[in-house]
């Protein structure tokens, strides 16, 4: 194990120089060649706009987010996911424009009232054509929330004349 000039004990050095181990090109100073400290200095900038441009991918590509506060009492009448709770929250829907009244479990599990997932999925022209993978969560959540089926799903969708 080198030692580096900072006095830091360096087992992979990140530069040697006339057989001296550096354990960064700010510790070789002056003895590094202009040539490796611009290249690092490019490097270093090309990492800040790739990593900039993951996080900025990874906000675009997370599933569409609700945020509707969930009230202590019922906003009166049932929710348009399963029918078989109260009413808790007015939230937009996350497949358009559209006010629904949600249940307190079918908000939280991210279930979309049926009869609108099938106008939604026949307009894009089935689930087939569905890519992303937040999107079959909820289809997923709304069919247990529906009490349906994956397939009457699907001959839902076929049916639908719109």
């Amino acid at each position: 194990m080198a030692k580096c000039r900072c006095g830091l004990d360096v087992e992979t050095p990140a530069v040697v120089i006339r057989e001296e181990a550096f354990c960064s090109y700010e510790c070789a100073g002056e003895l590094a060649p202009y040539s490796s400290r611009l290249e690092i200095d490019r490097i270093d900038s090309e990492i800040a706009v790739l990593t900039e441009t993951y996080d900025k991918l990874q906000v675009a590509l997370s599933p569409p987010k609700r945020v509707a506060p969930v009230p202590s009492a019922p906003i009166g009448g049932g929710c348009e996911v399963c029918g078989r709770e109260p009413a808790m929250a007015l939230a937009l829907s996350v497949l358009g424009p559209v006010l629904c009244k949600y249940g307190f479990e079918c908000l939280k599990m991210g279930a979309e009232p049926y009869k609108l997932l099938v106008v939604w999925l026949k307009k894009r022209g089935g689930r087939e054509k569905i890519t992303d993978n937040a999107l079959y969560g909820m289809i997923d959540a709304t069919l247990v929330m529906a009490d349906k089926l994956m397939k009457e799903l699907d001959a839902d969708v076929e049916r639908m004349d719109v």
